[in-house]
């Protein structure tokens, strides 16, 4: 195919196909197929995804990464550290002290009440008594949301935990709502025995945030959002990059083509703006390209 170097219409037609070329981020993976009688098919080329994901790869470690460290900062320096301790008590029944031994029909029973031991262990009058005994600056709905009562399936232990800012504020805490508790079971329910399984224990590590979980979130989290925005770019992209691409989405055979050179492009601008500014441009490209030559 000839071109007219004199024809500023086909130059400028060339050029934009050109530069058409040049503007690609990467492989079309969206392709539209017309069918006669029907509107265009799209597809999505799944093995041009992850080629568009591999070529990419050190863009989308670095998200990866860049979110860690952010998330990792956060959660070890910002966040405030929350501390548990627990302690676990034991409820015997009555029949069980009188007795002396435990039959089959005690357990069950004993079981069944264990469930009525949360409710008054999770009651208003513990809380308020547990604030008033410790002179706490809090409220009695805020106490029962630090608080955690847990009963393992088939037992009668009842554990007791509590969570707080400060450790030691946290075993404390944990220990008067026990005795506070154990009193208020042996009067409302008519209990006599109930004994002390475990104190509260002073936590040495804090249990949230955890640092090393937050930062494997934040660095997966990341690494989606670099993967999804690579893709959408890609999927957006319907511009056409090589001759290949021309035969396999507009069913046509090249034969040949042209290279695009910027700077050629920009000095035959510059000739038509400012003819001078041209022949200078010219002269130093002929001059280059001889000490070149003889080099």
């Amino acid at each position: 195919m000839n071109i007219d170097p004199q024809n500023p219409q086909a130059d400028s037609s060339m050029r934009g196909m050109n530069s058409m070329g040049a503007a690609g981020m990467g492989n079309p993976v969206l392709a539209s197929s017309p069918m006669p009688g029907s509107s265009n098919v799209v597809t999505i080329d799944l093995v041009q995804v992850m080629h568009v994901i591999w070529s990419n790869i050190l863009q989308i470690f670095l998200a990866a990464l860049t979110g860690a460290l952010a998330v990792y900062f956060v959660s070890a320096h910002i966040i405030h550290p929350r501390y548990s301790s627990t302690t676990k008590i034991y409820v015997m029944a009555n029949e069980e002290v009188a007795k002396g031994n435990v039959d089959t029909s005690t357990l069950q029973a004993g079981m069944l009440l264990t469930h009525d031991y949360e409710q008054i262990i999770k009651s208003r009058k513990v809380t308020e008594s547990v604030i008033a005994n410790l002179g706490l600056d809090i409220t009695s709905s805020q106490l029962k949301n630090m608080m955690t009562v847990e009963i393992p399936e088939g037992t009668r232990v009842i554990g007791i935990s509590v969570s707080a800012g400060d450790p030691y504020a946290a075993a404390d805490i944990c220990d008067e709502i026990r005795e506070v508790s154990m009193r208020r079971i042996q009067k409302v329910m008519d209990m006599k025995s109930i004994e002390v399984v475990e104190d509260a224990n002073i936590p040495r590590l804090p249990y949230s945030p955890n640092s090393t979980k937050n930062a494997l979130l934040g660095a997966i989290i990341c690494a989606l959002a670099a993967i999804i925005i690579v893709v959408s770019d890609s999927l957006m992209n319907n511009t056409i990059q090589t001759s290949e691409d021309i035969e396999r989405y507009l069913g046509m055979s090249t034969l040949g083509s042209i290279p695009y050179d910027e700077m050629e492009d920009d000095e035959r601008v510059k000739r038509r703006k400012n003819p001078l500014a041209g022949r200078i441009g010219a002269r130093w490209r002929t001059e280059k390209k001889t000490k070149r030559s003889r080099a």
